[in-house]
């Protein structure tokens, strides 16, 4: 998406080349697919100062030339390949999360005074801030999640378990021709206490249901939060709903460009008052072609907010044995302003599912 860019940071680190690699069949590397569109197997070389290309198995050749990007079918002697093409370079970029010992070892045996320097950062760096093309694309994925996550909640009353609405939800994904960005979270009673809970197949519980959401189309993933009510809150089940929705919307108000990402979640955190030890995660994360991404939206985050961002706000807050809240939406820094992708009413809705 941005090679020319990255092959500039790279110059500017005095990296010769970057070695990003995919070695495991039916999954993608989102670094090698967001630089390159190749989804495969295989390798991506991106030398500092000649042109980018592809190693890749005779099975993956369709994603290959869907890229776009010269490619060379991969045999034995690959790495030896990789040498010819750029040269006994010194300075190797490579992801450190995915550069196993195993492949050290063997790219060392050719690179012999090779020195290897994580660009994760670079690529994190250049994927944090989204290009009006991604704009378009990404838009178009709210859209569809906005009208599956409503559709799911106006068909309340077809539910009975955590698990019907979370087939209802895969089920609208088949329908609308997207993927699910995540594994999505239903939770209802007691459950909305541990922010990863696995919908189970025992019948809807009273109190606050956890709607967790999102997709992936055309490669962009959208994540958004819905907390909805199960039978007739207390007064106070209803303030306290009301007081993460305030924090929700301040957060939002809050957001200018040039503003420390750090102070959104601190300003967050203070408005929670003496509930404040109940918010146990982060305000938000980036999203992109990953579900998590940079920038982190937390009090530890380095980031100041810059045009292009696209993040979560998502305040919540965690009683164990008791119930939680999480509202959640889509913000993307376009053309200066805030505009906010997710339409989906959030003010505190009482819904009646089967048997209730």
């Amino acid at each position: 998406m941005k090679i020319k860019e990255f092959q500039k940071k790279l110059s500017e680190k005095r990296i010769d080349a970057a070695i990003l690699y995919n070695m495991e069949t039916g999954r993608e590397n989102a670094n090698i697919s967001y630089l390159s569109g190749y989804k495969g197997y295989g390798f991506l070389v991106v030398p500092a100062k000649k042109s980018p290309f592809l190693i890749v198995p005779l099975l993956d050749i369709e994603y290959a030339l869907k890229s776009k990007m010269r490619f060379y079918i991969m045999k034995e002697g690959f790495i030896e390949k990789i040498a010819k093409k750029i040269g006994m370079v010194k300075r190797i970029g490579v992801e450190a999360t995915k550069f196993s010992i195993f492949a050290k070892k063997k790219f060392s045996r050719i690179f012999k005074k090779a020195r290897f320097i994580d660009i994760s950062p670079l690529i994190g760096e250049l994927r944090m801030t989204k290009t009006e093309k991604e704009f378009e694309i990404i838009k178009e994925a709210s859209d569809i999640t906005n009208k599956i996550m409503e559709k799911c909640i106006n068909n309340f009353k077809n539910f009975g378990t955590e698990k019907d609405i979370y087939n209802y939800l895969k089920i609208e994904c088949v329908k609308n021709n997207v993927e699910p960005s995540f594994d999505f979270v239903v939770a209802s009673g007691m459950s909305p206490a541990t922010p990863h809970h696995i919908p189970t197949q025992k019948p809807l519980r009273k109190g606050f249901c956890v709607i967790d959401f999102g997709i992936r189309y055309k490669g962009y993933c959208t994540d958004i939060t819905r907390t909805v009510y199960i039978g007739n809150p207390s007064e106070k089940e209803r303030r306290i709903y009301n007081l993460v929705l305030d924090v929700q919307k301040n957060a939002i108000k809050n957001i200018k460009i040039g503003r420390r990402l750090s102070d959104i979640d601190k300003n967050a955190r203070k408005e929670f008052g003496k509930y404040a030890k109940k918010f146990i995660h982060s305000l938000g994360h980036g999203l992109g072609i990953e579900v998590h991404e940079q920038p982190t939206i937390s009090s530890l985050s380095k980031e100041k907010i810059k045009e292009g961002m696209y993040f979560t706000i998502e305040p919540g807050l965690y009683f164990p044995l008791r119930f939680g809240i999480r509202i959640e939406d889509d913000i993307f820094i376009h053309k200066g302003k805030v505009v906010n992708l997710t339409k989906v009413p959030k003010e505190l809705l009482i819904v009646k599912p089967k048997n209730f």
